[in-house]
């Protein structure tokens, strides 16, 4: 299929924003057009689905994650690999070599204008800002499989590393003072399990190519993972 057609059968003729970044992707990438001729059907159904600016927007950041890592030549990109086994997991499987892959999840955070926002090194854990990063990270956790290497992309946010380093930091001292009331009101049956649960979490990866790296994952990101995300 050509590049018109692949757009007109995911898309139909109503213009959209997504519609003309899949064009350009596709004119660009012959590893986006291929992804999309083998996902069409999955596309189709995603776009017809989504309600709303928000979930367009959700729908967006996923796509354009799957832009960005089927650029790397080394990565063979699979989209929802887990959903018909658990109907909840991973946005993507990527194979690396026969015996190394790694998942990734993305969220686009909801964070409300004028939230206010403490300067990196400074202790964030009560501000608008930190909380509400906070709870998408969190809502992403139990979504990453166990004993695996796994990336969590925040989309659509001008978060920086130190805001990252800070808000995880934030979230341990709450989980060492257990503080239940906040991790069961972000679906964590207790603190404790909140805590073994971010050990699934290699890394996180943010819009300007910044990685955060996971001091006590139980699956770090290697190097040469690293390298393909931020290329």
């Amino acid at each position: 299929m050509t590049v018109d057609e692949l757009v007109t059968y995911v898309f139909g003729d109503t213009p959209s924003s997504l519609a003309s970044l899949c064009t350009g992707w596709m004119s660009e990438s012959r590893q986006f057009k291929r992804f999309v001729e083998t996902y069409r059907d999955k596309l189709r159904k995603k776009v017809r689905t989504a309600r709303g600016e928000p979930a367009l927007l959700d729908l967006e950041a996923e796509v354009a994650t799957a832009f960005r890592l089927v650029q790397e030549h080394r990565f063979g990109v699979t989209w929802e690999p887990l959903a018909a086994d658990s109907g909840r997991g991973p946005d993507f499987a990527v194979d690396v070599t026969p015996r190394l892959h790694f998942y990734v999840e993305v969220t686009r955070p909801r964070l409300r204008l004028g939230a206010t926002r403490h300067p990196a090194g400074t202790d964030g854990g009560s501000d608008a800002a930190s909380v509400q990063l906070a709870t998408a990270i969190c809502a992403k956790l139990t979504q990453l499989p166990p004993g695996a290497i796994n990336v969590l992309v925040l989309a659509g946010t001008d978060s920086r590393i130190a805001d990252i380093a800070q808000v995880m930091k934030d979230l341990k001292r709450r989980a060492e003072r257990q503080d239940e009331a906040f991790f069961t009101h972000r679906g964590f049956a207790s603190a404790r399990i909140f805590t073994t649960t971010s050990y699934r979490l290699s890394a996180i990866l943010l819009p300007d190519g910044g990685l955060w790296l996971n001091p006590e994952a139980r699956r770090p990101l290697p190097v040469s993972i690293a390298s393909g995300l931020q290329g």
